[in-house]
């Protein structure tokens, strides 16, 4: 009803075709579904998977693949949301936005991903969470930033478990195996980029396909 009066009053003030409308939030909350209530201690769907709403201006509406007053299922990141809105108005998002794979999402518009990282850390919990296709994986995070701790991971078939209850990660060693990758080679190209020791830069760190292939798209220097 609230997104439904704004959109009444720009149709009342003649603007509705000319502007563009996103309604999102930052975070969900969790009402003791998994024994925690409210946000910033877990990264389940109830405090990730958030609404997105958006209503394009008339003269983009054709660029999107998914027609008006339908629904995406696919996954997109909050990260992506500028860089988004940005070339909805013609102008170029800035050049430190990942906007093209494989930091960036996988197409343009909308700006969806088949993968999907999700990154808490605070004073309370320091844990990540990697996510491809209905495959979830969960991972708490040493203190002192050390590799993965193996007794604390977690994994989940979102398409058969929404409310992530069922830990299947004994029966699913080669999917955990390869979200385990892809989210380590994360870490490391966020630890050689910005030491969380405030130490120097080192990109040694970093896988070296990975790093080539940053480097081949402009992300790094050469």
């Amino acid at each position: 009803a609230f997104v439904g009066n704004i959109l009444d009053s720009l149709e009342q003030a003649g603007l509705a075709e000319n502007t563009l409308l996103v309604v999102t939030s930052d975070h969900g909350e969790e009402f003791g579904e998994h024994g925690f209530f409210g946000h910033g201690t877990s990264l389940y769907d109830a405090t990730t998977r958030i609404p997105l709403i958006a209503r394009l201006p008339k003269s983009e509406a054709h660029s999107v693949a998914t027609p008006e007053g339908s629904t995406f299922d696919d996954p997109v990141s909050l990260v992506d949301l500028a860089p988004w809105i940005l070339r909805l108005v013609d102008l170029d998002p800035d050049p430190r936005m990942a906007v093209v794979p494989p930091l960036g999402p996988d197409q343009e518009n909308p700006p969806a991903r088949s993968l999907l990282f999700l990154e808490l850390d605070t004073h309370v919990s320091r844990m990540s969470a990697v996510l491809l296709d209905d495959i979830k994986l969960h991972v708490q995070i040493g203190k002192d930033g050390k590799p993965i701790e193996p007794e604390r991971r977690s994994l989940f078939n979102l398409a058969n478990d929404p409310q992530e209850t069922k830990d299947v990660l004994a029966s699913h060693g080669e999917e955990e195996s390869l979200l385990r990758q892809r989210l380590g080679h994360l870490h490391q190209l966020g630890e050689a980029i910005v030491p969380r020791d405030d130490g120097e830069v080192d990109l040694s760190k970093v896988d070296p396909a990975l790093l080539q292939q940053l480097k081949q798209l402009g992300y790094l220097d050469g």
